[in-house]
């Protein structure tokens, strides 16, 4: 009984075996370009290479992503089973496929068919373009161009939705990288089985009271194979109206031996309906400290949930940053339980002092875009752009100097222009991410304001704003070699505690606090007799003064005079009745004299106080110092008397002022005076002459 049992199976499965035969297709290949439509590449003989790129898959026709990439191709297979006579069970497509054609990334491939006639004429604007997609896609682990690995697609369904039936299908190959890729040695298997071999069995999907949830889904097999349910058969399932989902739990039998009776091959899976689970996606650091909560929201078990996240995030006043993933910035998440926590890390970056930072999209009245691949290439998955004639604020900032950056996407051509105060800042779309950023200076409460521009897909993506910390120091003594703009500044005057008055000029405004025991002076008016001078309660930048220690202050050896934000710009030199208090950044010596009457200020000379001296044969002008200039006019055409004037403060002449520093006392080298004070032009050898307050024998 034992040897007859063994006979039958035997004999059972040599029928199997010869029910089942496996061969080879025919096939055909060649390939079309967007690019030149009109084109026909022809048929590709087995070895070389035929081409597909940058395709995406729209509406059941192949679509392309972004035309700029010059990569939008499709290849087109014919397999021909014809001579197949038994029932294909089974079609395999074998390719071999590169990485991109740039060499710079792995290349995604996918399948599908369509009924259009194969031919080797085929060009893009006559092939068909529409297609049923087979399965997902699969991908290189290769970059290289030249490098090529086998993949294998399951092309059954193509068959057995062939209207003509005549197993001869035309097979699409399809490619989603950016830079299109290479393919070579098409082959297809094809796997046969005689009719009458041929049984079903059906898989029923009902709910855990029994009542059917979808429809059976029935597959041919040969008959005494063994059928099992598959992952296909437990892919969750939605009602009609999409507001209940069932989750496969359990089947009364995993497998079942076929029989020849179809009807009795029958496997039933059990699904039960889904629970709804809630979320929530953190940002954290290395550690895992939450440092903002990203998203928080509820779905039902078992969905994958796609959630969009920021490139940066804005914590005290420094950016961190978060790597994109699979260069978007979005993750998914599938949910397995309810209160499912997840997280994104982010590290602290090196752009501190960041002051504003926000989401494009997320400015108020910006308008918020995710076509042209913004979903993609964004932060956050979108972008933002100002679709209204009028500017739209950004913030408003406090006087400072500030570095603004602003990150950009979408086809070229379009130029954002964010503005603040009389500086813009210009970033242009160039096809790819692109930022750009601009050093601003503001000396006042100044609004931030994006100008019109963009498009849906052409976009801000993000703008961050930065406290730029430079501060000018100016060293007395040194002169001044700075330029642009700084966010504070500071000078340390050293002083002779003999004298309270002396003459300054400052490249920055002090600041009220810094000036609290010091009165200033500005030239106002002049005479034939004298300089009158008036109070400058808010003394200004690159202008001259006269300055007096306060009655009542004790003198200081030096003193420190602090500003705020700070232009470098030119010394102001307006003249007052043909004379001009000048200030001095830069130690000067003055030898030309013509064209007016160069004069230094000196507290006492000759017994003659409060006195302006001219200078003889030249003027010595140390930094942060001044001296005047006289240039007759019309109104104050007039030679002084003497080579001495005097000076009025606040409108009445000055007593015992005892002015030291207006100008040191070698800035008026060459000016001579007799024994009697006045002035020499032309010295006599052997005489003694007083110059620079001393007597000298020439």
């Amino acid at each position: 009984m034992r040897k007859i049992t063994l006979f039958l199976s035997v004999l059972f499965m040599a029928m199997v075996v010869k029910a089942q035969t496996e061969s080879e297709a025919a096939v055909k290949m060649t390939w079309v370009d967007y690019n030149n439509p009109t084109t026909a590449m022809g048929e590709i003989p087995a070895g070389e290479t035929a081409r597909a790129g940058y395709n995406k898959i729209s509406g059941g026709s192949v679509a392309f992503a972004n035309t700029g990439w010059g990569e939008n191709k499709i290849t087109y297979i014919q397999v021909d089973a014809s001579s197949c006579t038994d029932d294909i069970v089974g079609a395999t497509l074998t390719i071999e496929v590169s990485g991109s054609s740039d060499g710079k990334r792995t290349t995604g491939w996918g399948v599908g068919y369509n009924s259009s006639v194969w031919s080797a004429d085929m060009t893009y604007d006559s092939a068909d373009k529409t297609i049923t997609t087979l399965g997902g896609q699969l991908w290189t682990s290769t970059k290289s161009a030249s490098t090529f690995e086998a993949k294998e697609f399951d092309i059954l369904d193509a068959f057995k939705n062939d209207a003509d039936a005549d197993k001869i299908v035309t097979i699409l190959v399809y490619e989603t990288a950016a830079a299109g890729g290479y393919i070579k040695n098409p082959k297809v298997t094809i796997l046969a089985a005689d009719a009458s071999a041929m049984t079903t069995y059906t898989v029923k999907y009902v709910d855990e009271a029994g009542n059917e949830i979808a429809d059976a889904s029935v597959y041919d097999i040969l008959t005494g194979e063994v059928a099992s349910i598959a992952d296909e058969n437990k892919v969750a399932i939605w009602n009609a109206d999409n507001t209940v989902k069932y989750i496969y739990a359990s089947c009364d039998n995993e497998s079942i031996t076929t029989v020849a009776d179809g009807a009795s091959n029958v496997i039933t899976a059990t699904f039960r309906e889904a629970a709804t689970y809630s979320y929530t996606v953190n940002a954290v650091d290395g550690e895992g400290n939450v440092l903002k909560e990203i998203a928080a929201s509820v779905n039902l078990e078992g969905e994958s949930v796609t959630i969009p996240y920021n490139q940066h995030i804005l914590v005290d006043d420094v950016l961190y940053s978060a790597s994109a993933n699979n260069k978007e910035y979005n993750t998914k998440i599938t949910l397995s339980s309810d209160e499912q926590v997840s997280a994104i890390t982010y590290s602290a970056s090196s752009i501190s002092d960041v002051v504003y930072f926000s989401e494009a999209e997320e400015i108020e009245g910006m308008t918020i875009t995710t076509g042209g691949n913004a979903n993609v290439r964004c932060s956050n998955a979108a972008g933002g752009y100002n679709a209204s004639a009028e500017p739209i604020v950004v913030t408003t900032l406090t006087p400072g100097v500030y570095n603004i950056v602003a990150q950009v996407w979408g086809n070229a051509g379009v130029d954002f222009n964010i503005i603040c105060g009389s500086n813009t800042l210009t970033v242009s779309t160039k096809g790819y991410i692109l930022s750009g950023n601009a050093e601003f200076v503001i000396t006042e409460d100044t609004e931030v304001t994006v100008l019109q521009a963009g498009a849906n897909g052409k976009c801000i993506d993000w703008i961050y704003i930065q406290s730029v910390e430079k501060p000018l120091v100016v060293t007395d003594g040194e002169d001044l070699t700075a330029t642009g703009s700084y966010s504070s500044a500071s000078y340390v005057r050293q002083f002779n505690t003999a004298y309270t008055y002396g003459t300054i000029c400052l490249p920055f405004a002090p600041d009220a606090a810094t000036c609290a025991n010091y009165t200033f002076y500005k030239l106002a008016e002049v005479n034939s007799e004298a300089l009158i001078f008036e109070e400058e309660v808010a003394p200004k930048a690159n202008t001259a003064y006269l300055y007096k220690l306060n009655d009542g202050v004790d003198a200081e050896t030096a003193k420190t005079f602090t500003g705020g934000v700070t232009t470098i710009s030119d010394i102001v030199t307006e003249p007052v009745g043909g004379w001009q208090f000048i200030g001095s950044f830069a130690k000067t010596e003055i030898t030309d004299l013509t064209g007016g009457d160069y004069w230094a200020y000196q507290a006492e000379y000759n017994s003659k106080k409060d006195v302006l001296v001219k200078a003889g044969t030249k003027l010595v002008a140390h930094p942060y110092r001044a001296y005047f200039k006289f240039v007759p006019t019309e109104e104050l055409n007039f030679t002084p008397a003497t080579s001495t004037m005097r000076m009025i403060i606040g409108g009445k002449e000055g007593g015992a002022m005892e002015i030291q520093e207006v100008i040191a006392p070698e800035q008026v080298e060459g000016a001579a005076f007799d024994l009697e004070g006045r002035p020499v032009e032309n010295m006599q050898k052997g005489q003694i002459y007083i110059i620079g307050g001393k007597k000298v024998k020439k």
